[in-house]
């Protein structure tokens, strides 16, 4: 058995090779089930399914005047779809225009990305080589330190508050550096959000 079909196909006259369009049945009489016919012959939906019904459908004034002036309907039809394209074209080069401006937009945002993030990998290697280095001359200066005071209970209060004046600024710079490094790594997190917010943007207008 054949599926229903649900969804109407709109009626057309066939154009005969005298001239003319006229009325011919799209509706196969072997086929038990059929596809229904839409007839826009009238504002009101005309529907038909069957021979029978095609055959009543045609006979009425509104169909006949209907043919007679199809000719110049199609024509109107036509017309109207020539201007709607005109109209599409105009829109297609906008569109298109965007699209290159997009696009080179997009490439600038892209190796800016790359740039920054270039930045930041190289911007991590030196502070790493620092903390690296500062953590190894703090931890020399805590031993020595810590030397001094096993070995040294009479060492001079000078030179005591000098070894510690230098390692309270180790720590102190230490930090500074910790600090900076934590504040480049939130400014690149800060530029990266708006690249993506901004080609983010650029995908909304693309899709438009």
């Amino acid at each position: 058995m054949e599926p229903a079909h649900t969804q109407p196909v709109v009626y057309a006259p066939m154009w005969m090779d005298g001239g003319g369009y006229q009325d011919k049945c799209p509706i196969d009489p072997r086929v038990r089930v059929h596809t229904p016919y839409e007839c826009r012959c009238r504002p009101q939906r005309a529907l038909f399914s069957t021979n029978t019904e095609f055959s009543q459908h045609i006979k009425n004034k509104y169909h006949r005047d209907w043919i007679q002036n199809y000719h110049r309907t199609v024509c109107e039809d036509l017309e109207l779809l020539n201007v709607e394209n005109k109209g599409l074209k105009r829109e297609m080069a906008i569109l298109y225009g965007k699209l290159e401006k997009g696009e080179l937009r997009w490439s600038r945002d892209v190796a800016e990305h790359v740039r920054l993030e270039s930045s930041l990998k190289h911007a991590n290697r030196q502070l790493s080589e620092k903390i690296e280095s500062l953590e190894s001359r703090i931890l020399s200066l805590v031993e020595d330190n810590v030397i001094l005071r096993v070995q040294q209970d009479t060492v001079h209060e000078k030179k005591y508050s000098d070894l510690q004046e230098k390692f309270d600024a180790f720590v102190e710079k230490h930090q500074t550096d910790t600090l900076e490094h934590a504040r480049v790594q939130e400014e690149l997190k800060r530029v990266i959000a708006t690249q993506r917010e901004t080609m983010d943007q650029l995908k909304k207008v693309l899709t438009q």
